[in-house]
């Protein structure tokens, strides 16, 4: 009995001996993992919480379309739970914004829209508007009304986006024009043309 019991006290003695740094060992990395994990974890969360469905960025390219960029704005809330609107949902708002509607800011308010119009899934485009013999463009904001006319541009030049047919500038509105509406109400002095072609970025300008 007592022989067995002294064999038994030896084998937990040994034992113990060898698994207590093995012990310190797996303590340590069970706490590194804890730490590497308990970092990474909120960004994945994060991210996740970001991410925007297919789903929600063509409800809000819709929206948009029907001149609704306030209820595209309040869905983005709604969607992610969050007040907070991201930059680029920001300046989509802003472009559109009647201080925008004069000579200047044309480029930066395109460049605004084509930026959130990708942000959301589409393909713009953006479209370079030229006056060839004048500097003077100028736009008609109700259609057939001379006196709706209001200067666009005094450099012969204009820019703005086109997304599925449609122009999109701080003029139009979040409801964009048809291409040959938009097309219709552009003025130049009498007798002379506009013309428009497509650039592949505003570099080309």
């Amino acid at each position: 009995m007592r022989a067995h019991l002294f064999g038994l006290l030896v084998l937990l003695a040994t034992t113990a001996t060898a698994a207590a740094p093995v012990t310190q060992q797996s303590a340590l990395r069970v706490q590194q993992l804890f730490v590497a994990q308990a970092s990474a974890q909120p960004l994945r969360i994060s991210q996740a919480v970001l991410q925007v469905t297919d789903t929600v960025r063509v409800q809000m390219l819709a929206l948009i379309a029907r001149g609704d960029i306030q209820k595209a704005i309040a869905l983005y809330q709604l969607e992610m739970g969050r007040q907070t609107l991201p930059r680029w949902l920001q300046l989509l708002e802003l472009a559109f914004a009647a201080e925008n509607r004069r000579p200047g800011p044309c480029i930066e308010v395109a460049r605004h829209i084509f930026t959130a119009f990708q942000k959301l899934g589409g393909k713009p485009e953006f479209i370079r508007f030229t006056s060839h013999g004048s500097n003077y463009i100028a736009f008609e904001m109700r259609a057939g009304e001379p006196r709706s006319t209001v200067q666009l541009s005094d450099l012969s030049l204009h820019v703005a986006v086109r997304l599925q047919n449609k122009i999109y500038d701080a003029f139009t509105g979040p409801r964009g024009l048809p291409e040959n509406e938009y097309m219709r109400r552009l003025v130049t002095e009498e007798g002379l043309k506009i013309s428009s072609a497509v650039l592949n970025s505003l570099d080309e300008l």
